[in-house]
């Protein structure tokens, strides 16, 4: 469907409601112009979640999902490839989803723990059934690599916990894959400190790493385009200091929840 209304006003999808002052809804009602909307390469209408820990601490394979809007309980999915539970890094080009890294044990939902998990596990998200193994992250980004970021082509993870319980082994690495195909991480440059427990955006051209660990919380916001050979930008500060946060965008606007530290102690 063509976008008669970028044709005419010569002006970006993604604009269009800041110039008019219409939103999507009724540009096309007012213009009576063909208007199809503008889409998103990372955004759509299911929501798959991954991973977890239920309530003695087991680390769960679990792989969940829900229609993004509706008022309906999580529905089972399928299971991951191992047991692993917080700080996975994760993404989607829509038709793809996947999760990289995390906490897990080496066996069943008992065992020793595992730091720095590099396994990496993709499903097809409009279907159900068990993860498949999409390779390795390379560069051992980890528990902590709370940093995932996709522009529905790459996925980025940003740093992360590559040690043990109680060593700050933290990790200024960041690796991409390609989504729609299958393969190991690659070098995508540094972010600009050793750090865990960050947050992360999505995004079309450009997303954000915010707060984390380098030892101690940190308010620190960098950002990095899409490219996959570059190291990060100091792009501001948050408001306090921050880790085990999380983040939500749209392909305009980013929201970071940056949660107490005394309250989202570092594992």
């Amino acid at each position: 469907m063509a976008n008669a209304v970028e044709k005419l006003n010569t002006i970006e999808i993604g604009d269009i409601e800041k110039v008019n002052t219409l939103t999507d809804d009724n540009i096309e009602d007012i213009n009576t112009l063909e208007f199809a909307g503008a889409s998103i390469a990372w955004a759509g209408t299911r929501a798959v979640t991954a991973g977890g820990s239920n309530s003695s601490d087991a680390d769960l394979n679990r792989i969940q999902y829900k229609t993004v809007g509706a008022s309906a309980n999580a529905v089972d999915f399928g299971d991951l490839q191992t047991n692993r539970s917080m700080h996975q890094c994760a993404g989607s080009n829509i038709t793809r989803g996947m999760w990289g890294g995390g906490l897990g044990l080496s066996s069943g939902t008992s065992g020793s723990t595992v730091y720095g998990v590099t396994d990496t596990d993709y499903v097809t998200v409009a279907s159900t059934g068990n993860g498949t193994d999409f390779g390795n992250m390379a560069l051992g980004a980890g528990y902590g690599a709370t940093g995932g970021s996709s522009n529905g082509t790459l996925l980025f993870a940003s740093g992360g916990w590559s040690g043990k319980a109680g060593v700050n082994d933290f990790i200024d690495n960041m690796e991409y894959v390609t989504i729609a195909s299958t393969g190991n991480g690659t070098d995508a440059g540094n972010l600009s400190d050793t750090i865990s427990n960050s947050s992360a955006t999505n995004g079309d051209t450009r997303y954000l790493v915010s707060g984390g660990s380098t030892g101690a919380a940190r308010n620190v916001i960098e950002y990095n385009d899409f490219s996959t050979s570059a190291n990060v930008t100091d792009f501001g500060d948050l408001s306090d200091v921050s880790l085990n946060g999380s983040a939500m965008s749209s392909s305009i606007r980013a929201v970071l929840h940056a949660p107490d530290p005394e309250d989202a102690a570092l594992e």
